[in-house]
């Protein structure tokens, strides 16, 4: 059964939760104060029947309640959390920029003629598309551990593609954490982040301190660590490494496609200025300085 996957492409980055009542809402960023209090005014609609939307709109409690909304909108924007959203919107919109920039040139590929090798490693390339949908929702919604196993697995499969492009027949290639060794060689420090990844992935005894949280006064506010927006920017900063490497093997691997290079030399050796790597920089001096600012 064939289905069409591009539905299902929805980028939750650029979403948001609303609340009416106890059910939560899935909406746009972008969605406006007014479009929400249309929408919440037709589901009330909904709920009580034989009256309009207009109707509701004009009801004193409905009236009230867009006080409160206007008042929590208010709290938002004045809040710390606001900053966080702001400096997290800005990783979205770079990893948009730049996965967005490759993918471009991966879709203009054609693959009917080139080696085994190569076509496999378009499609390897091509699977990260679902892998980098995952990541950005888990990350909007603060899903921090997780991350974790989706940026080791998408390293995992860089390190496939790369090691791909140097084997002639499907029974030469290795397996993908095999290929980790072949990938260091040509990007030397992601062996450190690809062990800290295996490390943070799996809870053990060493990692009981990033999962838990205890309160010697009061056990009833000690528990499990389950979402955190402010461990999410580490999640960002690692996320952000996985991005550069994603463009330097990309120019490696896919060399003759590409007119303008912004990781490597004609060499393929790799650029020590580019734009993914000076934006980690970029990146975790804004978050050192909210941080400092807040605690």
């Amino acid at each position: 059964m064939y289905i069409e996957q591009n539905i299902y492409s929805i980028d939750f980055a650029k979403t948001k939760v609303i609340w009416f009542a106890d059910m939560p809402l899935i909406v746009p960023e972008t969605l406006t104060f007014e479009q929400e209090k249309y929408i919440k005014a037709a589901l009330r609609t909904l709920f009580y029947g034989n009256t309009s939307v207009d109707n509701i709109l004009k009801s004193s409690y409905f009236k009230d309640n867009v006080e409160i909304m206007l008042q929590n909108k208010r709290n938002y924007e004045e809040s710390d959390l606001k900053e966080y959203d702001d400096l997290r919107n800005t990783f979205f919109e770079f990893q948009e920029k730049i996965y967005l920039k490759y993918k471009q040139i991966l879709y203009n590929i054609n693959f009917e003629k080139k080696s085994v090798a190569y076509f496999h490693c378009g499609l390897i390339y091509k699977k990260l598309d679902s892998n980098f949908s995952a990541l950005r929702m888990l990350i909007k919604y603060d899903y921090i551990y997780e991350c974790y196993a989706i940026i080791r697995q998408m390293i995992e499969q860089i390190a496939f593609a790369y090691d791909t492009q140097f084997r002639n027949e499907i029974k030469d290639f290795q397996s993908p954490t095999k290929s980790i060794s072949k990938l260091k060689e040509f990007y030397p420090s992601i062996g450190i982040l690809y062990g800290e990844l295996s490390s943070k992935t799996h809870i053990d005894s060493s990692q009981f301190a990033n999962h838990y949280y205890v309160n010697l006064k009061d056990e009833k506010e000690s528990g499990v660590i389950l979402r955190s927006r402010e461990k999410t920017f580490l999640i960002c900063h690692r996320a952000l490494i996985m991005l550069d490497l994603y463009s330097c093997v990309f120019e490696n691997i896919f060399y003759n496609e590409i007119e303008n290079f912004s990781c490597i030399k004609k060499n393929k050796m790799l650029l020590k200025k580019r734009d993914t790597r000076n934006f980690i920089n970029i990146f975790g001096k804004a978050y050192s300085k909210l941080i400092k600012k807040y605690f």
